[in-house]
């Protein structure tokens, strides 16, 4: 009865926020298009109306490419070395002193660089805020263009695309956690609350950069990631680092450790994408490990995880195809799913991730395979 109040209520809240955000939006719109005087006569007003909306589209993507180079020029300029920059659908990452760039489906936008080597000099702040700072220049730049340019058309567009960065510049200076992702104040606000934090933080950057240049966690020295006991898990940093320690065990072939790591989350507060994480490890335990069917569908069953399996990235077809193979007892489906997998697996451009979730695949095919004698 709890859980259908609270998925009533995050159902409510969806509804009443998308309500909310089409309301401002036709306001706006209808402002703008009265400001800009393109009103005279209802079919130019309809298509002015049309013309706002496709450049708050297209303001978006120019946001999120504004504010992504601006983590990278950021980082650069405080000490950081590039080392991976996601932007729809196009990806760079370097590899042996070189850049490389492939396609493949990613979040909108993401950048990652590699820390500076001595701990010591480590900036963090303004490489959070880089991408702030840029969509902050951005809008300037756009409202002196809307002021000078003497042409309503031009003046709507250039105004479109300056409410939406608006927009997103001030949702992302608020210290949200509770979304998908946390904003980058909250990233800031959450390392400056210990040590600990700042360190965990470090290490997932420095993991991460040596991951896309080849090396699997079950390479790095376990200390790299270990995190003691009486850290303070409720810190969603080093709550991150917690499931690298788990991926480490779980990439060694413990998988007992990697469960009991995992489990030191149960009761923790998590980012929604860090409870996915969380939660579709614990399934593909459940499933292949302590086959634990009931437990298993429980899991599959809260929120977020079936969307993340859909998800037609390798690591997670991985996760499905062995709960159709066990849990559905769909075996035919479940090495469909499986083959697709490893196919998608061979064109990761990214070795170290390429050669962990291979190695995963490949142990799960020969289990399943195993199940079938």
């Amino acid at each position: 009865m709890k859980d259908e109040k609270k998925i009533w209520k995050k159902q409510l809240i969806s509804w009443l926020t998308i309500i909310i955000i089409v309301v401002v939006f036709l306001l706006t719109a209808h402002f703008a298009v009265v400001w800009v005087q393109l009103d005279d006569n209802i079919q130019r007003y309809i298509a002015s109306i049309f013309v706002f909306a496709s450049f708050i589209v297209i303001g978006i993507i120019l946001g999120a490419i504004v504010h992504e180079l601006g983590h990278l020029v950021l980082g650069l300029l405080t000490g950081y070395s590039f080392s991976r920059l996601n932007i729809l659908n196009f990806n760079w990452y370097k590899e042996d002193g070189r850049i490389r760039f492939y396609t493949a489906a990613c979040p909108i936008g993401q950048c990652l660089m590699c820390p500076p080597e001595n701990e010591k000099h480590f900036k963090f702040i303004l490489y959070n805020l880089g991408g702030n700072i840029a969509v902050l220049f951005f809008c300037i730049v756009l409202l002196v263009l809307i002021i000078i340019l003497d042409s309503s058309v031009l003046a709507l567009c250039l105004f479109a695309v300056l409410f939406v960065n608006i927009i997103m510049l001030f949702i992302n200076l608020l210290p949200i956690k509770s979304w998908t992702s946390p904003t980058d104040v909250a990233n800031i606000l959450e390392i400056l609350k210990s040590r600990e934090a700042v360190q965990a933080f470090y290490k997932m950057l420095y993991i991460n950069h040596q991951v896309v240049e080849g090396r699997r966690y079950k390479d790095f020295p376990l200390e790299e990631m270990q995190v003691a006991e009486s850290a303070d898990l409720c810190n969603y940093h080093v709550a991150t680092l917690v499931l690298m320690e788990a991926e480490y065990w779980d990439d060694v072939g413990d998988h007992a450790k990697a469960f009991a790591t995992w489990r030191r989350l149960d009761d923790i507060e998590l980012p929604n994408s860090l409870r996915y994480i969380l939660n579709t490890n614990l399934l593909f335990y459940y499933c292949c490990e302590a086959r634990d069917i009931e437990k298993a569908k429980e899991i599959y069953a809260q929120d977020g995880v079936e969307k993340m399996l859909n998800i037609e990235m390798p690591q997670f077809m991985m996760i499905k195809a062995a709960y159709e193979f066990y849990v559905l007892n769909n075996k035919k489906k479940g090495d469909e799913i499986l083959v697709k997998a490893l196919t998608h697996a061979c064109n990761i451009p990214i070795k170290g991730e390429k050669l962990m979730i291979l190695g995963h695949l490949e142990r799960l095919k020969t289990r399943m395979n195993d199940a079938k004698v």
